[in-house]
């Protein structure tokens, strides 16, 4: 890879890593008035963001087995090409059954973005000598938390944050299009056959362990989804705070436990 395609490739990553926070974003911090639009319960959104979780998982599935028939590229198009369908459907509609496929969808498309965007960042990095990994997840906070200030001032105008959900939704699709010129279209370490060569004469997989890592990471998840969607419906419905203020919270739950500080940290303590 020439140093300008590198250079191409890196700003490519940081964008889809960018728009991945930018897009939850828009979508958490709109939850209060999707859930009045629709008439959504409080036990209704427990469901949806339990849907979410569940089909984020799914997605990761898709986007590692689309990884391996094609490239992590692909999966990544794919992903925001999906979260584009459901963040238009969202904002569009005034039913619940279209609301609830739409939150299926997008859980599918976070899935996939998240799963296929660290292979890619795993990808570029490995073929430098600068640590980016820690510098993608910053640009992913930076996004969310220009996301849930964007919502808070579409709010403070009187405009509804699900208008934002529309915005957003065509942003997704840019960097869908975009990204399949401008992504990594190799593994790490090599091409596809050969990746595929080494894992078929490799040793089997600690299926145990895996297991219990992945059981962990999916009740953080979990967590960190509940606290993200139910921060500005509780803000708002339960501290009665105005429009403007509730998606505050978000953006200072990224700002205090994201990911800018850890990756200061990190580079300070590898010098």
């Amino acid at each position: 890879m020439t140093n300008a395609r590198s250079k191409v490739t890196v700003v490519g990553v940081a964008v889809a890593y960018g728009a991945q926070g930018l897009g939850y974003a828009a979508m958490v911090t709109a939850m209060p008035a999707i859930k009045e639009r629709v008439g959504l319960s409080d036990a209704g959104v427990s469901a949806v963001l339990l849907v979410v979780c569940i089909c984020a998982a799914l997605g990761s599935v898709l986007a590692e087995r689309g990884s391996v028939r094609w490239d992590s590229r692909t999966a990544v198009c794919a992903g925001f090409a999906v979260q584009f369908a459901a963040m238009l459907i969202t904002s569009t509609t005034h039913y619940l059954p279209s609301n609830l496929a739409s939150a299926t969808l997008f859980g599918l498309g976070v899935g996939m973005v998240d799963a296929a965007v660290n292979m890619q960042g795993v990808a570029v990095q490995s073929r430098g000598e600068t640590l980016l990994l820690g510098r993608f997840y910053s640009v992913f906070t930076a996004a969310g938390i220009l996301g849930a200030l964007a919502s808070s001032g579409f709010a403070a105008i009187h405009v509804s944050p699900i208008r934002l959900v529309t915005v957003i939704a065509f942003v997704q699709l840019a960097v869908a299009i975009s990204g399949w010129f401008r992504l990594d279209t190799q593994p790490p370490g090599g091409t596809a056959s050969t990746s595929a060569s080494t894992c078929r004469s490799s040793a089997v997989l600690p299926h145990r362990a895996i297991f219990a890592i992945g059981s962990l990471i999916f009740v953080v998840y979990v967590l960190d989804a509940s606290v993200s969607s139910w921060s500005t419906i509780y803000l708002s419905e339960g501290l009665l705070t105005t429009a403007a203020a509730a998606p505050i919270g978000y953006a200072a739950y990224l700002g205090r436990l994201g990911y800018p500080a850890r990756d200061r940290r990190c580079r300070e303590s590898l010098g």
